[in-house]
Formats: C-alpha cells, sequence, structure tokens
C-alpha cells in the first residue's frame, strides 16, 4: 500500500472519529434535558458461518477453523418517534482468517415494537476501511434485535444478537496473474456471521 494512500486513509478515519465523538459528546450533553438523543459504547463477539469469493472459494467455519469476529463500536441517534430511531456509528472491528481488521462507519437505524418497547430490532448499514496490506475498503452491514434492560432515570443495557455482513476486496494492487484459476489475482469477497453484542446506552 502507498505511502500517501496510507496517510489519506489516517487523516479520514481520525476525521470521521473526531466528528462522530463531537455529536456523541453533544448527544450525551442534550440528554440531560431531552430523552430523544441517545449515545452508546458496545462490545460484540461472534463466529464466522461462512466466506465466499467470486473466484469459487467458499469457506466453512467447520472445515477450515473457528472464524471469529470482535468488535468495539460507538453510536449516536436520535428518536424521530417514540418507536423509530435514526442514528450514526464508528466502530474497530476484527475478523480472523486473513486477521481482518475493520473501521466501519455506518448508518443506525432502531425500531422499538409498540406492545414492548424494550425490544427492538436493528439495521446498520455502511462502509468500512481496512488496515491490511492487501485488503480493500468494502461494504459493511448487521441486521438483529435486541432487549433494552433500563436502569437508573437514563441509562440502560441493551444485549442483542444479529447477523454481520461484511464485504471487501481482496488481492495485492500490482499482484501478477498465477496459471491457476482462483490463484493469484484480486478477488471480492463476503464474510456471513452471527454475533453477540452488548451495548452501555445513556
Amino acid at each position: 500500500m502507498e505511502r500517501s494512500q496510507i496517510l489519506q486513509e489516517i487523516i479520514m478515519i481520525r476525521t470521521a472519529t473526531i466528528v462522530f465523538a463531537l455529536f456523541w459528546a453533544g448527544a450525551a450533553v442534550a440528554q440531560q434535558k431531552q430523552k430523544t438523543l441517545w449515545g452508546s459504547i458496545e462490545v460484540g463477539y461472534g463466529t464466522g458461518i461462512v466466506e465466499t469469493g467470486t473466484s469459487g472459494t467458499h469457506y466453512r467455519a467447520s472445515k477450515y477453523g473457528f472464524m471469529e469476529v470482535t468488535n468495539t463500536r460507538l453510536k449516536a441517534g436520535y428518536y424521530i418517534s417514540p418507536n423509530l430511531s435514526l442514528g450514526a456509528g464508528i466502530g474497530a472491528g476484527n475478523y480472523t482468517g486473513y486477521d481482518i481488521r475493520a473501521v466501519p462507519v455506518f448508518a443506525d437505524i432502531r425500531w422499538h415494537f409498540t406492545k414492548s418497547p424494550n425490544l427492538f430490532a436493528f439495521a446498520d448499514i455502511g462502509a468500512s476501511l481496512f488496515r491490511h496490506e492487501f485488503i480493500d475498503k468494502g461494504f459493511v452491514s448487521e441486521l438483529g434485535a435486541g432487549y433494552r434492560v433500563t436502569f437508573g432515570k437514563r441509562c440502560s443495557l441493551n444485549p442483542s444478537v444479529g447477523y454481520n455482513l461484511i464485504a471487501y476486496r481482496q488481492g495485492y494492487r500490482n499482484m501478477l496473474p498465477s496459471p491457476y484459476p482462483g490463484r493469484g489475482k484480486p478477488e471480492n469477497r463476503v464474510r456471513h456471521s452471527i454475533c453477540l453484542t452488548i451495548a452501555f446506552e445513556f
């Protein structure tokens, strides 16, 4: 990876982190006056189910070993109605196998069920930068459901389970063609995982 590109990615990551941190701090302050703004810190752990590539590669955790997923995320959102929240987040994740280090930036959508408001469904959709020599940035998403366990006036612990998808392009930019199909050339890859997450919300 060229030095200029590395510097550009570092600047982008730092800028996104600063902007989100300011918004997140604003949400914490605003919470003193209203309940429509919220912020959260969450950590997650999971396992990959399967990973596929455009060259025909197909990896399953049961056959090729345990494909772990660990992530930490910061989120902030705004309730536009009692049931619906729109927000954004930034995080850091690690996917074993190719030892993928991801920095996702994403939109967060959350829906609370009317008859059971502590039960919610969520969707995180965005893009990610990757800190790896031969991994390009790509698409990330997570869909799932959780339950809010409140304590105090505004705080809660939110356990959740979700389906995590990460898509990326793997391969050296200057890699020479290989005489063997599916080898020695870049390919698009997708990993499907199941993750358990615990979030502290305020």
